[in-house]
C-alpha cells in the first residue's frame, strides 16, 4: 500500500519534470529567433519604410501587399489575400513638434507625432521646454527636484526576448 501510495503520489512530478527541458531549448530557440532573426528588420521595414497604415490609406495598401510578398519569400506554402470592409479615417488638425538640440548646433528637427483620442491639445502656442530623459520611476524619483518645467521623456528599452511582444508592450508602457 505504501509503494502505490509514494508512486501515486511522485508520478506527476516525474512527468511535469520532463516538461522543464523542452520548454528551455523552445526559449532559446525563441530567444534566438527574436535576438538574430528577421522579425525586428520586418517591423522596422514596415514602420519606417511604409509607415503609418490607417485603414484604407495607400500605406495600408502597400503594407498588404509587402506582407504577402515577404511570406511567399519566406518560403509559405500558401498565401492568399481575402477581401474585406473596413472604415476609411481621414485624419485631420495640424498636429506637429519638434525639437532644437543644444549641443553646440542649434538645429530644429521636425517629429512624427500622434494625437491619441481625447488628447488635450496645447493650443496654437505650443510648449517649449527643455527635455529630462529618465529610464525608470525610480529614477524619475531620484530626479524629481529636476522636473520643474521640463517635459520629461521616458527612455525605457523595448524587451525584443518576451515570447508575447505585448508582454513588453505593457512594461514599456507603464511609464
Amino acid at each position: 500500500m505504501k509503494r502505490i501510495l509514494l508512486a501515486t503520489t511522485f508520478l506527476p512530478f516525474l512527468a511535469f519534470s520532463q516538461i522543464n527541458p523542452d520548454s528551455s531549448f523552445i526559449r532559446r530557440i525563441s530567444d534566438n529567433i527574436m535576438l538574430s532573426g528577421k522579425a525586428y528588420e520586418n517591423l522596422r521595414y514596415l514602420t519606417k519604410q511604409i509607415g503609418g497604415r490607417l485603414s484604407g490609406s495607400p500605406q495600408f495598401t502597400q503594407a498588404v501587399q509587402w506582407g504577402k510578398q515577404t511570406m511567399q519569400t519566406l518560403g509559405a506554402d500558401t498565401v492568399y489575400l481575402q477581401e474585406c470592409m473596413m472604415p476609411h479615417w481621414v485624419r485631420g488638425g495640424t498636429d506637429k513638434a519638434s525639437v532644437v538640440t543644444v549641443n553646440g548646433d542649434k538645429q530644429k528637427r521636425s517629429l512624427d507625432i500622434l494625437a491619441l483620442g481625447n488628447s488635450y491639445g496645447t493650443g496654437a502656442k505650443g510648449i517649449t521646454a527643455e527635455v529630462l530623459a529618465v529610464a525608470s520611476f525610480e529614477e524619475l524619483e531620484q530626479r524629481k527636484d529636476e522636473v520643474l518645467g521640463k517635459i520629461v521623456y521616458f527612455n525605457y528599452g523595448f524587451n525584443p526576448t518576451n515570447l508575447r511582444p505585448g508582454k513588453s508592450y505593457g512594461e514599456a508602457g507603464v511609464q
